[in-house]
């Protein structure tokens, strides 16, 4: 994600893990340089998908970080955002904080 990239409150990004919506993004900017993030709406997700994105938050956000990887390893690639024009963007594993909907990720 470049400065070009960053969002005014009104942008929306949508945020896919291969062709799954998994939610809607708005406030989208840096967070923890060089990382990035945003408020999230989170859509209907699959249970293996929900299942692992609970985790993450809870091993992240409420844990010692994520040492054990107990989901398919193809979850932990695979990420990407649309940004507001159509552009395609590749990150890195999502950490949604589910209490406080935000999303963030490298």
């Amino acid at each position: 994600m470049d400065r070009a990239d960053s969002t005014d409150e009104g942008d929306r990004y949508l945020m896919y893990w291969r062709d799954q919506f998994v939610g809607t993004l708005t406030e989208v900017g840096f967070e923890d340089f060089p990382g990035a993030g945003g408020r999230i709406e989170i859509a209907e997700l699959s249970p293996e998908v929900r299942a692992a994105l609970e985790y993450v938050d809870r091993e992240v956000n409420h844990g010692d970080g994520v040492y054990d990887w107990p989901f398919a390893e193809e979850l932990l690639d695979h990420w990407r955002l649309v940004a507001p024009g159509g552009k395609e963007i590749e990150i890195g594993l999502v950490v949604i904080d589910f209490a406080a909907r935000r999303a963030s990720w490298r």
